[in-house]
């Protein structure tokens, strides 16, 4: 028995309308339902995006962002970021930059084929500078021991230069007590030295 034409293609087309229902692996259902159909490969999203800047609003460059207790993390050399993942659930963000703060947003939302924005904002370190001088003669003294404290806790210790100079850097903001020993001259300490974000104190020692 002979099928005609018409028949044929009337029973190739529902076949073809019936298979169009259906995503198979390999195909791109990017803001679409893909739940219908033969299973499918999990496609990694966008999870999570944002900026990365410091408290006045500009932009952190080479900024790191991870997806804590995951092995999701991303570098940008922007201050823009972007991590791409298979994430549903809760989950906490880290941002930091050399030179800031930490900050940690927790239980931010991810959602298969959604992208949360998360955005951060990162409050600079400081530091404690000065020079040790005699007291009569302004004479820069090497290798005078400057010891840093905060809450009578020591933190760390640093010798001055030839000139006299001494530094401590990536403090965050606070208030610190510094003491100074030096071979020859009396002790000297300075309480309450007030660290600001993004900021170097100037503390000076005259020593007799």
């Amino acid at each position: 028995m002979k099928i005609p034409n018409k028949i044929k293609f009337l029973f190739l087309l529902a076949i073809a309308l019936g298979f169009s229902g259906f995503v198979f692996a390999d195909t791109e259902c990017t803001g679409q339902d893909c739940s219908v159909g033969v299973a499918l490969d999990v496609q990694q999203t966008v999870a999570f995006n944002g900026s990365i800047r410091d408290l006045a609003g500009s932009l952190i460059s080479n900024a790191n962002v991870s997806v804590l207790a995951t092995s999701y993390s991303t570098s940008t050399p922007t201050g823009i970021y972007s991590i791409t993942a298979d994430l549903s659930g809760l989950y906490d963000l880290k941002a930091s930059g050399s030179g800031y703060l930490s900050q940690t947003k927790s239980n931010q939302q991810a959602e298969y084929g959604k992208t949360k924005q998360v955005n951060f904002n990162l409050g600079g370190l400081g530091g404690i500078k000065g020079n040790v001088m005699t007291f009569w003669t302004s004479t820069a003294i090497n290798n005078a021991n400057v010891s840093l404290f905060l809450y009578d806790e020591f933190l760390n210790s640093t010798l001055t230069n030839p000139s006299g100079y001494y530094q401590f850097l990536n403090l965050a903001p606070g208030y610190y007590d510094l003491s100074l020993e030096a071979t020859g001259y009396e002790s000297n300490s300075k309480p309450d030295n007030h660290v600001l974000g993004g900021q170097n104190a100037t503390v000076n020692f005259w020593l007799w």
